[in-house]
């Protein structure tokens, strides 16, 4: 029964381990990928602010009738996308940390759950937390730290 348990609390360590990495890496690479949205907005006020820069590719004359506003639709969007991705990055990085001081769980759950919305990589990350999370050796292994 002892061999069991500490088999069990082994894996539970080992996969909590992997979660960490896991995370860190996701909540680092969601950063930096919606970073690129400010090339985005650098594009979008250099190329559509000049009138003429279709023309350049096509044989009819092509006028963007109000330039502005199609600038500050995709610099708008292009800020909310930011803010959103720099907000999931960061909250993936405070859940592995916390994951590895073994405290915050409910958190972490929380986090895995909006996790699981990012399909495809964010799915499986989410749903693999959750399994680890949930399970009962591991509620108490967050218990016995405190």
């Amino acid at each position: 029964m002892e061999d069991k348990y500490s088999q069990s609390l082994i894996k539970d360590e080992e996969q909590l381990k992997l979660i960490v990495i896991f995370q860190s890496i996701y909540g680092s690479f969601t950063i930096l990928f919606s970073l690129m949205f400010i090339a985005h907005i650098y594009f979008a006020n250099t190329f559509l602010n000049d009138p003429k820069f279709f023309s350049r590719f096509l044989k009819e004359e092509v006028i963007i009738s109000n330039p502005s506003e199609l600038v500050r639709l995709i610099t708008i969007m292009s800020i909310v996308m930011i803010a959103v991705g720099c907000f999931i990055g960061i909250i993936n990085l405070l859940s592995a940390y916390f994951i590895k001081k073994r405290k915050k769980r409910i958190f972490c759950i929380v986090v895995a759950c909006i996790n699981c919305i990012q399909i495809p990589i964010g799915t499986i990350l989410g749903v693999f937390i959750l399994n680890v999370l949930s399970r009962n050796s591991v509620e108490k292994l967050y218990k016995s730290i405190k």
